[in-house]
């Protein structure tokens, strides 16, 4: 029977060794598996047009959001996934006008099939997965940098590599020093987080929390999201802290420093009424959170 689609990028994946049908374990659906797989092919096809150079702007952007994007389940968005496919694209085609006219294209530049990887031999695929998989759980930690103002080149430099040889039809040799060395930058992208995190919001301390149960909904943010935790936090610092049947927000991040001057942090629950919060947003833009990451 034929797949409807391939993905093995977590712990969760079906039978230890994909999910193939029409929905993946984690709920992610065939047609979300094949734009993930289409953006990071893009991905790949944008550092074919860049050149072994050090990644900044738009570009480096693009590659670090693109591969946060497809790690796991950061969005099952397809608008989101096609909206940065053609931002990506487009991109390409700014580098390397040329190809997009070319009547007789070479494909030096061309976007990527991840099918070949899924379908090539055993140490290969492995080998390849390893890349792909490490070097999009990194842009985890280097879009977390990003937004905060930090990067580095060594970490952006590697992003390219790492893209490029997914890409190419290498042997065990090339591959595996590539795998070892996104083990050494992968700790350099933790250290760059933790410096902007803490040059950012100050030095962590421990601090002790209620672990009582309180009546949800609740807005959860990961250990990561200390900007989009800052964002909630300062959209609801007015609000108060009593009516029973208002839509409660929970704020959870009790080892750094700044967000810790809120009242509504950590076992802090904010409350407000729901209509309240309605006549209180209408017609106001507030500081955006990335939906998509706060799963």
């Amino acid at each position: 029977m034929e797949n409807k689609m391939f993905c093995f990028q977590c712990e969760q994946t079906a039978g230890c060794s994909g999910c193939t049908g029409k929905v993946g374990v984690c709920g992610k659906n065939a047609d979300v598996a094949a734009l993930q797989d289409k953006l990071t092919g893009e991905l790949i096809g944008l550092v074919r047009a860049t050149g072994d150079v050090v990644p900044t702007g738009n570009v480096l952007k693009l590659i670090i959001e693109g591969l946060f994007t497809t790690l796991t389940n950061v969005s099952f968005n397809e608008q989101t996934l096609n909206e940065l496919i053609e931002k990506v694209r487009t991109e390409r085609e700014r580098l390397v006008p040329q190809c997009f006219a070319c009547a007789s294209p070479c494909g030096t530049n061309n976007e990527y099939d991840l099918s070949h990887i899924w379908t090539d031999n055993e140490d290969i695929r492995s080998l390849k997965s390893l890349i792909l998989f490490g070097i999009r759980g990194m842009a985890a930690y280097a879009y977390h940098a990003m937004v905060l103002g930090y990067t580095n080149d060594e970490v952006s430099h590697f992003f390219v590599k790492a893209l490029f040889s997914l890409g190419e039809d290498w042997e065990m040799d090339k591959l595996l020093p590539i795998v070892m060395e996104l083990g050494k930058v992968n700790l350099v992208c933790m250290e760059m987080l933790d410096k902007a995190n803490t040059e950012t919001y100050g030095t962590p301390t421990p601090t002790t929390i209620d672990l009582k149960v309180e009546k949800g909904p609740f807005i959860i943010i990961s250990g990561h999201d200390l900007l989009d935790l800052k964002l909630l936090l300062e959209q609801t610092k007015d609000k108060e802290q009593k009516a029973p049947d208002t839509e409660r927000e929970i704020i959870y991040s009790p080892m750094e420093a700044e967000p810790q001057e809120y009242k509504y942090n950590a076992d802090a629950f904010a409350a407000r009424k729901t209509s309240e919060a309605k006549q209180e947003t209408a017609g106001k833009e507030l500081p955006k959170v990335r939906e998509d990451k706060a799963r």
